[in-house]
């Protein structure tokens, strides 16, 4: 009798623990990734400068999930100096979650990734190879050679001139 009551809490302890797990499954169907939509600025972007990456998560029904993590990274064409400001975020309330990253400056085209719950959506970015113009006032190396070139032809000609009024006394 002993050896049949140990039998019966075996059995029932079994069914009531995969029912627990049944529920636990059922529980958060809801919130497991099935689309990542994502959005990126179109057309050639200034390189050097942060752009902002959104990724928009979805479950199968279509109800955007808040508090989903996402990772971040370069899938494809990214070349050295390319640079993810932010690997890793979490959605707000919307579903939605960013990154931002600078591209480096040369003209090339990258493919960034962002990955929730296993599923992948991609985005393609431009890099238009051009950054931001000249903001300082330095003068450049190619300005300074011609200054110094200048003074040289300046000294040069004195020197000249000196021996020239020398030369007449």
């Amino acid at each position: 009798m002993r050896h049949h009551l140990h039998t019966i809490a075996a059995i029932l302890g079994g069914t009531a623990l995969a029912l627990v797990a049944t529920v636990s499954v059922f529980g958060y169907a809801g919130q497991i990734a099935a689309t990542v939509a994502m959005s990126a600025p179109s057309g050639p972007q200034t390189c050097g400068l942060p752009l902002t990456i959104s990724a928009t998560v979805q479950e199968t029904g279509g109800a955007l999930i808040s508090g989903q993590p996402v990772a971040w990274s370069f899938s494809a064409g990214n070349v050295a100096g390319d640079k993810i400001l932010t690997a890793n975020s979490t959605t707000n309330a919307n579903g939605v979650a960013t990154t931002r990253i600078e591209l480096a400056c040369s003209a090339h085209s990258v493919t960034v990734a962002a990955v929730a719950d296993e599923i992948t959506g991609t985005v393609v970015v431009q890099s238009s190879g051009k950054g931001l113009p000249r903001t300082d006032t330095a003068p450049t190396s190619s300005f300074l050679a011609i200054a110094l070139a200048a003074l040289a032809v300046l000294v040069g000609s004195g020197a000249i001139l000196r021996r020239m009024s020398l030369g007449r006394r």
